[in-house]
């Protein structure tokens, strides 16, 4: 039936800019939004919204930032998949943006980001006389405003109130790419890494990496690729870069993996971004330092909170209903 993956160059066409794709399997088009539309105020923050104090917005953790590799192929979730990475001369934590997966500059706005209405984005603050001076992105007297160091950029629109475009959003609720990985991470469990489904063209391995392949990104690297248990880790990697932002994939992954104790008991990180002075130690001019986000932004989980409470009126019709934990 003609269903394809899209190419990079087109790879947005998926949900935005675009009413339907050949990858879309099924797609909700929800026409055209102008900048300010309250339809958006919740992924739109308030400081592209032009509001002070409406417009909450998106914007990723730098949990969510790690998961997006070297454009070499290599993890960056934990401090020892980062120190592999930067012995093999691929990453520098004081110079973080640089040779990543393609994915990441379509879908994260990042400090020094080139994006249409303020030339490059500006996330960061300078200290001057021992008093903060925060930049154009990080302007205080916004409520909407990103407390990660990160915005949102898959399906932001590049829409701003310096830039008052008016896209086309989709949804798409199923695509091609997602249905790949959902092969990748079955075959995988059911016959490993290089073994295949009856019936089936290709490996669980073959699937990940036609998905990986289409971003141009290299194949799993062998390391990871050698039994079901490594490859897993990858697969759900590459399901929750591949498809973040797009609904509520992650949310509902992590709780079928029964990852979600560990992922929501974690520690929700964001980046402080500081303008210094260009040195050997901070090649940019900037200084990144990895932080906690306030208390008050930590989650705290409860394995009761893998269900959902009943609704109020109905758990009212059971005399003998006991909600569960939480609820």
């Amino acid at each position: 039936n003609q269903y394809d993956l899209l190419t990079l160059t087109d790879y947005k066409k998926n949900y935005i800019g675009n009413q339907y794709s050949n990858e879309q399997l099924w797609g909700w088009y929800a026409g055209t939004k102008t900048y300010n539309t309250g339809d958006l105020a919740g992924s739109v923050n308030g400081i592209f919204g032009g509001s002070k104090t409406s417009f909450s917005g998106e914007s990723p953790t730098q949990n969510t930032v790690d998961k997006f590799e070297t454009k070499w192929g290599e993890p960056l979730n934990t401090e020892a998949d980062r120190s592999l990475a930067a012995k093999a001369g691929h990453y520098n934590e004081q110079d973080p943006y640089t040779n990543r997966d393609p994915r990441f500059y379509i879908d994260i706005i990042y400090n020094t980001a080139p994006i249409p209405g303020y030339s490059t984005a500006k996330i960061y603050y300078e200290t001057v006389n021992g008093a903060a001076n925060y930049s154009q992105l990080l302007d205080q007297s916004y409520a909407g405003i990103t407390r990660t160091g990160y915005y949102e950029r898959k399906t932001w629109g590049e829409q701003s109130v310096n830039n008052k475009t008016t896209p086309q959003y989709t949804d798409p609720l199923i695509r091609l790419g997602e249905l790949y990985l959902n092969y990748a991470e079955a075959a995988n469990e059911a016959y490993g890494p290089n073994g295949m489904a009856p019936g089936a063209t290709m490996t669980a391995l073959q699937a990940i990496n036609k998905i990986r392949k289409r971003v141009n990104m290299p194949d799993v690297l062998p390391a990871y690729a050698g039994s079901k248990d490594a490859l897993r880790d990858r697969i759900k990697n590459e399901s929750t870069i591949e498809l973040c932002f797009e609904g509520s994939h992650y949310f509902h992954d992590i709780r079928r993996w029964k990852d979600a104790p560990k992922v929501m008991g974690g520690t929700v990180m964001g980046v402080d971004i500081e303008k210094v002075t260009v040195s050997a130690t901070y090649p940019t001019g900037y200084k990144y330092s990895r932080q906690p986000l306030s208390a008050d932004r930590q989650v705290r989980w409860k394995n009761a909170m893998y269900y959902f409470p009943f609704n109020t009126e109905d758990m009212y019709k059971m005399k003998k209903f006991v909600p569960n934990e939480v609820w």
